[in-house]
Protein backbone atom coordinates (compact mmCIF):
# COMPACT_ATOMS: atom_id res chain seq x y z
CA UNK A 1 0.00 0.00 0.00
CA UNK A 2 1.58 3.31 -1.23
CA UNK A 3 1.70 6.32 1.58
CA UNK A 4 -0.66 8.25 -0.73
CA UNK A 5 -2.99 5.48 -0.20
CA UNK A 6 -6.13 5.95 2.39
CA UNK A 7 -8.54 3.36 3.29
CA UNK A 8 -11.43 4.84 6.01
CA UNK A 9 -13.69 2.93 7.91
CA UNK A 10 -17.19 2.79 9.69
CA UNK A 11 -19.16 0.31 11.63
CA UNK A 12 -22.76 1.56 10.42
CA UNK A 13 -24.44 -1.66 11.90
CA UNK A 14 -22.89 -2.99 14.58
CA UNK A 15 -25.90 -5.45 14.90
CA UNK A 16 -26.83 -5.31 18.40
CA UNK A 17 -26.17 -3.22 21.42
CA UNK A 18 -25.92 -6.22 23.77
CA UNK A 19 -21.93 -6.31 24.73
CA UNK A 20 -21.94 -10.09 25.43
CA UNK A 21 -23.73 -11.35 22.70
CA UNK A 22 -22.33 -12.50 18.83
CA UNK A 23 -24.57 -10.53 16.88
CA UNK A 24 -26.23 -12.32 13.81
CA UNK A 25 -24.95 -9.75 11.19
CA UNK A 26 -23.05 -6.25 11.27
CA UNK A 27 -21.96 -3.87 8.07
CA UNK A 28 -19.26 -1.78 8.10
CA UNK A 29 -18.52 1.00 5.02
CA UNK A 30 -14.87 1.43 3.39
CA UNK A 31 -14.24 4.66 1.46
CA UNK A 32 -10.82 3.27 -0.35
CA UNK A 33 -8.60 6.43 -1.86
CA UNK A 34 -5.20 6.69 -3.82
CA UNK A 35 -3.91 8.81 -6.51
CA UNK A 36 -4.71 6.78 -9.38
CA UNK A 37 -7.93 4.63 -10.30
CA UNK A 38 -5.75 1.48 -11.15
CA UNK A 39 -4.21 1.34 -7.44
CA UNK A 40 -7.88 2.34 -6.17
CA UNK A 41 -8.83 -1.12 -7.69
CA UNK A 42 -5.71 -2.59 -6.18
CA UNK A 43 -6.91 -1.59 -2.48
CA UNK A 44 -10.27 -2.83 -3.27
CA UNK A 45 -10.04 -6.67 -4.39
CA UNK A 46 -7.07 -6.29 -1.41
CA UNK A 47 -9.77 -5.31 1.04
CA UNK A 48 -12.19 -7.50 -0.19
CA UNK A 49 -9.70 -10.40 -0.21
CA UNK A 50 -9.58 -9.94 3.99
CA UNK A 51 -12.85 -9.46 4.33
CA UNK A 52 -13.47 -12.77 2.58
CA UNK A 53 -10.86 -14.95 4.19
CA UNK A 54 -11.87 -13.30 8.17
CA UNK A 55 -15.73 -15.06 6.82
CA UNK A 56 -13.97 -18.31 6.29
CA UNK A 57 -12.17 -18.30 9.44
CA UNK A 58 -15.12 -17.28 11.44
CA UNK A 59 -17.35 -19.72 9.09
CA UNK A 60 -19.74 -16.69 8.65
CA UNK A 61 -21.14 -15.21 4.63
CA UNK A 62 -20.06 -11.87 3.64
CA UNK A 63 -21.74 -9.82 0.96
CA UNK A 64 -20.81 -6.61 -0.83
CA UNK A 65 -22.30 -3.68 -2.42
CA UNK A 66 -20.34 -1.01 -4.71
CA UNK A 67 -21.94 1.96 -3.85
CA UNK A 68 -19.83 4.71 -5.88
CA UNK A 69 -16.51 5.71 -6.69
CA UNK A 70 -14.41 8.43 -8.42
CA UNK A 71 -11.51 9.38 -10.56
CA UNK A 72 -8.97 11.39 -9.88
CA UNK A 73 -8.41 14.78 -10.95
CA UNK A 74 -6.80 15.43 -14.91
CA UNK A 75 -5.60 19.29 -14.22
CA UNK A 76 -5.77 21.55 -17.19
CA UNK A 77 -3.52 24.57 -16.99
CA UNK A 78 -4.80 26.27 -20.04
CA UNK A 79 -8.16 26.74 -18.20
CA UNK A 80 -6.57 27.31 -14.77
CA UNK A 81 -4.16 30.31 -16.62
CA UNK A 82 -7.52 31.79 -18.16
CA UNK A 83 -9.15 31.58 -14.59
CA UNK A 84 -6.37 32.40 -12.50
CA UNK A 85 -6.48 35.78 -14.72
CA UNK A 86 -10.44 36.49 -14.35
CA UNK A 87 -9.92 36.29 -10.61
CA UNK A 88 -7.15 38.75 -10.70
CA UNK A 89 -9.74 41.41 -12.32
CA UNK A 90 -12.44 41.38 -10.40
CA UNK A 91 -12.63 43.69 -7.17
CA UNK A 92 -12.31 41.58 -4.04
CA UNK A 93 -14.42 42.54 -0.96
CA UNK A 94 -13.26 44.29 1.97
CA UNK A 95 -13.39 42.26 5.65
CA UNK A 96 -15.20 44.37 8.28
CA UNK A 97 -13.35 44.39 11.43
CA UNK A 98 -15.71 42.44 13.31
CA UNK A 99 -15.12 39.61 10.71
CA UNK A 100 -11.60 39.49 11.32
CA UNK A 101 -12.38 39.72 14.56
CA UNK A 102 -14.20 36.04 14.37
CA UNK A 103 -11.88 34.86 11.92
CA UNK A 104 -9.16 35.36 14.45
CA UNK A 105 -11.02 33.66 17.20
CA UNK A 106 -11.43 30.52 14.58
CA UNK A 107 -8.03 30.38 14.22
CA UNK A 108 -7.28 30.63 18.12
CA UNK A 109 -9.61 27.61 18.74
CA UNK A 110 -7.22 25.84 16.28
CA UNK A 111 -4.87 22.96 17.61
CA UNK A 112 -1.40 23.32 17.61
CA UNK A 113 -0.78 20.63 15.20
CA UNK A 114 -3.16 22.43 12.75
CA UNK A 115 -1.06 25.76 13.09
CA UNK A 116 1.72 24.02 12.41
CA UNK A 117 0.36 22.19 8.97
CA UNK A 118 -0.84 25.63 7.67
CA UNK A 119 2.25 27.30 8.46
CA UNK A 120 4.21 24.19 6.66
CA UNK A 121 1.88 24.86 3.73
CA UNK A 122 1.64 28.72 3.18
CA UNK A 123 5.83 29.71 5.05
CA UNK A 124 6.78 31.14 7.66
CA UNK A 125 6.21 34.78 6.62
CA UNK A 126 2.23 34.46 5.13
CA UNK A 127 1.71 31.95 8.13
CA UNK A 128 2.71 35.19 10.88
CA UNK A 129 0.57 37.66 8.56
CA UNK A 130 -2.69 35.17 8.20
CA UNK A 131 -2.09 34.22 12.20
CA UNK A 132 -3.12 38.06 12.59
CA UNK A 133 -5.59 38.62 9.83
CA UNK A 134 -7.15 35.10 9.15
CA UNK A 135 -9.31 35.82 5.88
CA UNK A 136 -6.80 35.48 3.11
CA UNK A 137 -8.23 38.30 0.72
CA UNK A 138 -5.63 38.23 -2.20
CA UNK A 139 -5.51 36.34 -5.48
CA UNK A 140 -2.20 34.38 -4.45
CA UNK A 141 0.39 34.29 -7.72
CA UNK A 142 -0.45 31.14 -10.28
CA UNK A 143 1.41 28.11 -10.00
CA UNK A 144 2.96 25.61 -12.37
CA UNK A 145 3.28 22.65 -9.83
CA UNK A 146 0.92 20.38 -9.94
CA UNK A 147 -0.14 18.90 -6.44
CA UNK A 148 -1.96 16.12 -5.10
CA UNK A 149 -5.38 16.47 -3.91
CA UNK A 150 -6.26 14.38 -0.71
CA UNK A 151 -9.73 15.11 -1.24
CA UNK A 152 -12.29 13.42 -3.52
CA UNK A 153 -14.75 14.70 -6.28
CA UNK A 154 -16.71 13.62 -8.72
CA UNK A 155 -15.57 16.94 -10.91
CA UNK A 156 -12.39 14.36 -11.63
CA UNK A 157 -14.72 12.24 -13.31
CA UNK A 158 -15.71 15.23 -15.65
CA UNK A 159 -12.39 16.10 -15.89
CA UNK A 160 -11.39 12.71 -17.92
CA UNK A 161 -14.14 13.46 -20.58
CA UNK A 162 -13.75 17.38 -20.97
CA UNK A 163 -11.36 20.17 -20.39
CA UNK A 164 -11.73 21.00 -16.52
CA UNK A 165 -11.01 23.82 -14.23
CA UNK A 166 -11.31 24.55 -10.47
CA UNK A 167 -10.44 27.51 -8.33
CA UNK A 168 -9.90 27.53 -4.43
CA UNK A 169 -10.92 30.66 -2.53
CA UNK A 170 -10.96 31.40 1.14
CA UNK A 171 -14.34 30.85 2.95
CA UNK A 172 -12.47 29.50 6.05
CA UNK A 173 -10.19 31.59 8.21
CA UNK A 174 -6.62 30.55 7.95
CA UNK A 175 -5.66 26.78 9.46
CA UNK A 176 -9.60 25.71 9.73
CA UNK A 177 -9.35 21.96 9.59
CA UNK A 178 -11.11 19.75 7.37
CA UNK A 179 -14.39 18.43 8.54
CA UNK A 180 -14.89 20.56 12.09
CA UNK A 181 -16.58 22.85 14.39
CA UNK A 182 -15.09 25.35 12.64
CA UNK A 183 -15.34 25.12 9.06
CA UNK A 184 -19.62 24.10 10.02
CA UNK A 185 -19.03 27.65 12.58
CA UNK A 186 -18.27 29.83 9.32
CA UNK A 187 -20.33 28.65 6.71
CA UNK A 188 -22.90 32.15 6.98
CA UNK A 189 -19.88 34.42 7.55
CA UNK A 190 -19.75 37.45 4.74
CA UNK A 191 -16.33 36.30 4.02
CA UNK A 192 -17.47 32.74 3.27
CA UNK A 193 -20.05 34.19 1.26
CA UNK A 194 -18.14 36.91 -0.60
CA UNK A 195 -15.32 33.98 -1.62
CA UNK A 196 -18.10 32.19 -3.05
CA UNK A 197 -19.34 35.05 -5.11
CA UNK A 198 -15.57 35.68 -6.23
CA UNK A 199 -15.23 31.78 -7.49
CA UNK A 200 -19.11 31.65 -9.02
CA UNK A 201 -17.34 35.00 -10.82
CA UNK A 202 -14.47 33.76 -12.01
CA UNK A 203 -15.85 30.69 -13.48
CA UNK A 204 -18.44 32.22 -15.06
CA UNK A 205 -16.02 35.00 -17.06
CA UNK A 206 -13.82 31.62 -18.01
CA UNK A 207 -16.46 30.09 -19.13
CA UNK A 208 -17.43 33.15 -21.20
CA UNK A 209 -14.05 34.17 -22.65
CA UNK A 210 -14.21 30.30 -23.92
CA UNK A 211 -17.17 30.66 -25.57
CA UNK A 212 -15.85 33.66 -27.40
CA UNK A 213 -12.13 32.40 -27.85
CA UNK A 214 -12.44 28.35 -29.72
CA UNK A 215 -9.25 28.78 -29.89
CA UNK A 216 -8.92 28.89 -26.59
CA UNK A 217 -11.10 25.39 -26.44
CA UNK A 218 -8.48 23.78 -28.66
CA UNK A 219 -6.05 24.49 -26.58
CA UNK A 220 -7.80 23.23 -23.38
CA UNK A 221 -8.94 19.91 -25.94
CA UNK A 222 -5.66 19.28 -26.96
CA UNK A 223 -4.24 19.47 -23.20
CA UNK A 224 -6.48 17.11 -21.83
CA UNK A 225 -5.57 14.59 -24.45
CA UNK A 226 -2.09 14.84 -24.18
CA UNK A 227 -2.32 14.22 -20.26
CA UNK A 228 -4.14 11.27 -20.88
CA UNK A 229 -1.83 9.80 -23.01
CA UNK A 230 -4.07 7.63 -24.68
CA UNK A 231 -5.61 6.38 -21.66
CA UNK A 232 -9.58 6.59 -22.01
CA UNK A 233 -11.94 7.00 -19.04
CA UNK A 234 -13.41 4.07 -17.08
CA UNK A 235 -15.84 4.19 -14.41
CA UNK A 236 -14.79 2.24 -11.17
CA UNK A 237 -18.29 0.64 -10.55
CA UNK A 238 -17.99 -1.77 -13.45
CA UNK A 239 -20.74 -3.46 -14.54
CA UNK A 240 -19.76 -7.04 -13.19
CA UNK A 241 -19.30 -5.60 -10.12
CA UNK A 242 -22.86 -6.16 -8.76
CA UNK A 243 -24.43 -3.49 -6.74
CA UNK A 244 -27.41 -3.98 -4.93
CA UNK A 245 -29.97 -1.97 -3.43
CA UNK A 246 -29.46 -0.75 0.30
CA UNK A 247 -31.49 -3.10 2.26
CA UNK A 248 -34.94 -1.65 3.81
CA UNK A 249 -33.42 -2.97 7.10
CA UNK A 250 -30.69 -1.01 6.69
CA UNK A 251 -32.82 1.92 5.82
CA UNK A 252 -35.18 1.60 8.82
CA UNK A 253 -31.93 1.30 10.98
CA UNK A 254 -30.59 4.56 9.99
CA UNK A 255 -33.90 6.32 9.95
CA UNK A 256 -34.63 4.93 13.43
CA UNK A 257 -31.29 6.41 14.58
CA UNK A 258 -31.92 10.00 13.05
CA UNK A 259 -30.33 9.18 9.69
CA UNK A 260 -31.90 9.60 6.13
CA UNK A 261 -32.90 7.29 3.85
CA UNK A 262 -30.09 8.19 1.49
CA UNK A 263 -26.78 6.98 2.38
CA UNK A 264 -23.77 8.47 0.56
CA UNK A 265 -19.91 6.65 0.37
Amino acid sequence: MIDEARVHYAITNSGGISPNVVQAEAEVMYLIRAPKPSQVKELFERVVKIAEGAALMTETQMEQEIQGACANLIPNQTMEQLMHKQMMQINLAEVKHEEIAFAKAIYESTSAEDKEAAKKQVGSLLDRALADHPVFNQIAPMSKNVSFMTGSTDVADVSWNVPTAQCVTATWAYATPFHTWQAVAQGKTEYAHDAMLLAGKAIAATAIEMIENQELISQAKQELEDRLEGESYECLVHSHLITQKVSRKTIAWYKKRGGKKRIFV
